[in-house]
C-alpha cells in the first residue's frame, strides 16, 4: 500500500489489523502474517490472496481516492500480488 498520507498513517494501519482479526474470527485460514511499516508505505503478508484481496478492497471502498491493482500467478504457485496507490495530492 504505497503513498499514504500521513494524517491516515495510522487510521490505514488500525483498519487493515480490524479487519484482519474479523476475517480470522469467521475462518481461522485467514490470517494476517506480517504488517511491515514504512514512512509512507505498508507491506502486508497474508495467509490467504482472498483475505488481501478484501483488505484491498476495504481500504479502497474507506478512502475514495486509492488505485487498485491485482497481479495473480501462474499455477501452480498461488501467489497474489495486490498493489494500492493513495492519489492524494
Amino acid at each position: 500500500i504505497e503513498n499514504v498520507p500521513t494524517k491516515f498513517y495510522q487510521e490505514v494501519e488500525r483498519l487493515i489489523r480490524s479487519f484482519s482479526w474479523r476475517e480470522y474470527r469467521q475462518d481461522c485460514q485467514h490470517r494476517l502474517i506480517d504488517l511491515k511499516k514504512f514512512k509512507n508505505y505498508f507491506v502486508v503478508t497474508t495467509t490467504e490472496n482472498q483475505l488481501a484481496t478484501k483488505i484491498a478492497k476495504k481500504i479502497k471502498d474507506a478512502f475514495n481516492k486509492v488505485q487498485f491493482s491485482a497481479i495473480y500467478s501462474n499455477t501452480p504457485s498461488s501467489e497474489s500480488f495486490i498493489r494500492e496507490k493513495f492519489l492524494f495530492a
